[in-house]
């Protein structure tokens, strides 16, 4: 548009240029001279010698002249408005021949293309993922554990007893971890002597004497946990507890004095049991070979034993703790004899102080059994304890008369000393053995016991 509208005023410049050539050209033909466009944008119009314009002719071509230079200088300062940051556009000037007009040349104007805005992509459509199939993730188990417990020790007593050092425990204990919360337990006792019995040209061991103490495979069954092994038997209070933390140098008798039958509990059978913990109750039930006469033995009757605990704690708030517990192979058989047990005890802490009693009773084949203690600790400073207790045993209710059948009755007292920083267990006890109606005479004895724990 804009090339055009110059194109137009171009015209309209050299049609009034044509106009007065016209009118000069007749003023002056009979001068015989011409009058050109470049005569009159250069040069004054001199008059000719011969006939000199009249007034009013030169008045025209002076107007004229000014209208030419006027349209000239418009067309020079007109440039087209370039809205962006591109080349100049550049317009040439106009060229005027006599009756000719140059066409107005413009260069091109460059605009850059517009950068299209990016287009998003389209969101990705969810797809389900690929189903794979899981890679075998080989088990983990925990290390073994190691745990050990050794205890020394030194007695002394009147009466003809002799004075001796012994290794009284010396136990080995490894615990398995079997996946799944399921573990493996192997205890040993290296102190144990092999118990012999010769009759005749025979000789027969004793299995329970073997270092083997525990045997068993844990594997837990919704809220309970599944023994199966051989272990210790849920026999007592004291009976169930370890080695390692008793109260005194050794248990009560009717867990200790083996050689008079005192097998109420710290003893072992194979079977399988069943055990738990609740908010104020716990429980152990099992069926086994026998009540601890068939340690690391085959059953040698087609009967089974059961043996049971259960404890519970009836008073919130208050540490005492009630409990049963008690063994039955049913009735007496051709290949078995009766074998029963049952007891109960009681345990109350606060603060320093613990106070303890048992007692049970026990049936084996004929002989009637009675065992109770009472027994109290008081915490004189943290690694200092002190102990007392009354101890009786009857390995035969029927009888008083010998020292296989008589009754027992011990009274100790004694201190326990915890050296700090260590693992360490020092126990004392003084002990006063007295026996029914004197067919034993009475003991006075020391005990000292060096305990190492891990």
């Amino acid at each position: 548009m804009r090339t055009l509208r110059s194109f137009s005023q171009s015209a309209l410049v050299a049609s009034l240029l044509t106009s007065a050539v016209t009118h000069a050209s007749r003023a002056q033909s009979s001068a015989g001279s011409s009058i050109t466009f470049e005569s009159l944008k250069t040069k004054p119009v001199s008059a000719p010698a011969a006939a000199p314009a009249s007034s009013k002719e030169r008045d025209e071509i002076a107007r004229l002249r000014r209208v030419i230079t006027a349209q000239a200088e418009s067309l020079a300062m007109r440039r087209p408005t370039v809205l962006t940051k591109t080349d100049t556009v550049r317009v040439d000037r106009i060229k005027i021949d006599t009756v000719r007009v140059d066409r107005v040349r413009v260069d091109t104007i460059k605009v850059p293309a517009a950068t299209p805005a990016p287009i998003a992509a389209p969101a990705s459509i969810a797809t389900p993922p690929a189903v794979t199939t899981p890679a075998t993730v080989a088990p983990q188990f925990g290390a073994p554990t190691f745990a050990g417990l050794l205890q020394i020790w030194a007695v002394a007593g009147d009466a003809g007893y002799r004075n001796t050092y012994r290794v009284r425990r010396a136990e080995l204990k490894t615990v398995i971890d079997l996946g799944d919360r399921a573990k493996g337990t192997v205890m040993l006792d290296l102190a144990k002597a092999l118990s012999v019995t010769t009759a005749g040209s025979a000789t027969t061991v004793s299995q329970s004497s073997r270092v083997l103490q525990d045997a068993f495979v844990s594997m837990p069954v919704s809220r309970v946990q599944l023994d199966v092994g051989q272990m210790k038997l849920p026999l007592g209070k004291e009976g169930m507890a370890s080695s390692a933390n008793l109260e005194t140098v050794e248990r009560a008798l009717m867990f200790s004095d083996r050689a008079r039958g005192g097998s109420f509990g710290d003893v072992r059978d194979l079977g399988a049991q069943v055990r738990g913990t609740f908010a104020k109750s716990e429980f152990q039930v099992g069926l086994f070979n026998g009540s601890g006469e068939s340690q690391n033995d085959v059953d040698k009757n087609v009967g089974k034993a059961i043996v049971a605990r259960g404890a519970v704690r009836p008073i919130p708030g208050a540490d005492l703790q009630l409990g049963v517990s008690g063994a039955t192979a049913g009735p007496a058989s051709a290949d078995k004899a009766t074998r029963d047990r049952v007891g109960g005890d009681i345990e109350y802490r606060h603060g320093p102080l613990m106070l303890r009693s048992e007692i049970m009773h026990g049936q084996d084949g004929a002989i009637a059994r009675l065992g109770y203690y009472a027994l109290g600790t008081f915490a004189v400073r943290p690694t200092v304890k002190a102990v007392a207790r009354f101890d009786a045993w009857d390995p035969d209710t029927h009888k008083e008369a010998t020292s296989a059948d008589v009754t027992e009755r011990d009274f100790l007292v004694g201190a326990s000393w915890f050296p700090p920083q260590t693992r360490l267990k020092l126990q004392f006890a003084g002990v006063r053995r007295t026996y029914a109606d004197r067919i034993t005479p009475a003991v006075t004895q020391a005990l000292l016991n060096v305990q190492a724990s891990w």
